[in-house]
């Protein structure tokens, strides 16, 4: 919401401004796919009133654990995200939001008012959905009026995932929030605009590497499934129970010794930053 507008759930009786709104802005191809939408899912559609209660803007927003596969799969745009998704897999119970689309009556898809009140109410899901809230996929045809925002916040233009529709390019960007989730992000964020600068990741998880002042240092399958665990967990306590369940997949607790070996290893690797890992009497570890 913002002093002009109100951004609140799309009504049946909403539908004749919306269907307006789309149709003025997108070709029939495209409108098509976002009407769609509007008629499988209606509920992932928001609207924005003016000050005198009309219709403005709108925007769709879907979640990828409450929406069919197939129904993604029809639409070329969704189908894309739906592709990397595939090929930079999230972990289990981590979701993506799919921003679909946002138009506004007089601006379409550039910015505008009605855009920053539809980009708030974004960012209130973004708090409802933490800690699952892993990444954000969107589109829109001038992803280049928004490079500077979009650069700062950590979105990243996804190169050769583009869809032409009614002769138009549409582009996709995602926000990889990270394993930490929109909390992590924002301490990042605040952490840039105080200049204040943190500490490199000790985990580089696309190379399975510790990333030490001394340079990379590879980790064994086990190893890492330990540490990635303990990153993400990070000072809080986690127990041999919780290890052994998450990264070797099993509840027996006699063979706990393995943690620990694989926790020294750990250690060995570490080296001058060994103690990081502490151990926790009678509970487990913690990485500080």
């Amino acid at each position: 919401m913002t002093a002009l507008h109100s951004v609140e759930a799309a009504q049946p009786q909403d539908d004749e401004a919306l269907i307006g709104i789309v149709r003025a802005h997108d070709g029939r191809q495209a409108s098509e796919l976002l009407l769609q939408w509007w008629r499988r899912m209606p509920q992932a559609f928001s609207i924005v009133r003016g000050a005198t209660g009309e219709v403005e803007g709108l925007y769709c927003k879907l979640r990828s654990d409450q929406v069919e596969p197939s129904w993604l799969l029809n639409d070329p745009v969704t189908a894309q995200w739906y592709s990397h998704l595939e090929q930079s897999p999230m972990r289990s119970g981590e979701v993506a939001l799919f921003c679909r689309r946002w138009l506004s009556l007089n601006e379409g898809d550039s910015p505008s008012g009605i855009q920053a009140a539809i980009w708030l109410d974004l960012k209130r899901s973004y708090m409802e959905l933490r800690p699952g809230l892993r990444r954000v996929y969107l589109t829109a045809t001038d992803l280049g009026a928004y490079q500077q925002v979009a650069q700062r916040l950590g979105f990243e233009v996804l190169g050769g995932w583009e869809v032409e529709l009614d002769g138009l390019c549409y582009p996709s960007a995602v926000l990889d929030f990270g394993p930490a989730s929109v909390d992590g992000w924002l301490a990042e964020l605040t952490a840039a605009e105080l200049g204040i600068k943190r500490d490199p990741a000790l985990l580089d998880v696309e190379a399975r590497q510790l990333m030490l002042a001394e340079g990379s240092v590879a980790l064994t399958p086990l190893e890492f499934g330990v540490m990635r665990y303990l990153v993400e967990h990070q000072g809080k306590a986690v127990s041999r129970r919780e290890l052994l369940q998450h990264v070797w997949g099993t509840r027996y607790q006699g063979g706990s010794n393995v943690v620990d070996a694989i926790v020294r290893t750990l250690r060995r690797k570490l080296g001058s930053q060994s103690a990081r890992i502490e151990t926790l009497t009678g509970v487990g570890y913690r990485l500080r």
